[in-house]
């Protein structure tokens, strides 16, 4: 399962993506105190560039770069797009806007 997101950033356009994790169930593990954190649920390069082959898209992983989106997180746990990747984690306290390090295209 891959869910795909884009944004525009300084004119461009960059695509990144989601991906469950196995036997992730929202817990501790993705959680961070860094400001910055990796995203526990980026898909990497390589699967941003097999989805966008599929489609007809080439482009090559070297493209791949690193960028900050502002997700709502509880807990320190970002929350997924969707329960396909990962269930929400119990809402004990209101969601806040945190930076996130995902790869993008």
């Amino acid at each position: 399962m891959l869910i795909l997101h884009a944004s525009l950033c300084d004119d461009q356009l960059f695509l990144w993506g989601e991906v469950p994790l196995e036997g992730h169930d929202g817990s501790a593990e993705a959680r961070s105190s860094s400001a910055e954190a990796s995203l526990p649920y980026d898909a990497a390069a390589e699967t941003l560039v097999e989805a966008l082959a599929e489609t007809g898209c080439r482009l090559d992983a070297e493209r791949a770069d690193t960028r900050i989106i502002w997700l709502p997180t509880r807990d320190g746990t970002p929350l997924p797009s969707s329960p396909l990747i990962a269930e929400v984690p119990a809402k004990k306290r209101k969601p806040v806007l945190a930076a996130w390090r995902v790869t993008a295209l």
